[in-house]
């Protein structure tokens, strides 16, 4: 799962996870956040789902918090997991 990048880093990841043969889930292509007043939107493959806003200092969290959103929708799909 890759945050968002400046464009020649993000390449820098994507084509490194080809090479390595595993798929890549980049912000900006496979899932965006929207901030909205109170609450903010992860929009992804899965639907967009609604949370708020994360209680800690910096715009940047939001970013931090969506990615966190995707690696839990991530690791849900595997059911090797256990609770």
């Amino acid at each position: 799962i890759i945050s968002a990048q400046v464009d020649n880093v993000m390449n820098v990841f994507l084509n490194h996870c080809e090479e390595l043969g595993v798929k890549a889930i980049a912000y900006g292509y496979d899932f965006a956040i929207d901030r909205q007043c109170d609450k903010m939107v992860v929009e992804s493959q899965a639907g967009n789902r609604e949370y708020p806003l994360p209680a800690l200092l910096g715009d940047h969290q939001i970013l931090n918090a969506s990615v966190v959103v995707m690696a839990c929708d991530l690791l849900e799909n595997y059911s090797n997991i256990t609770h």
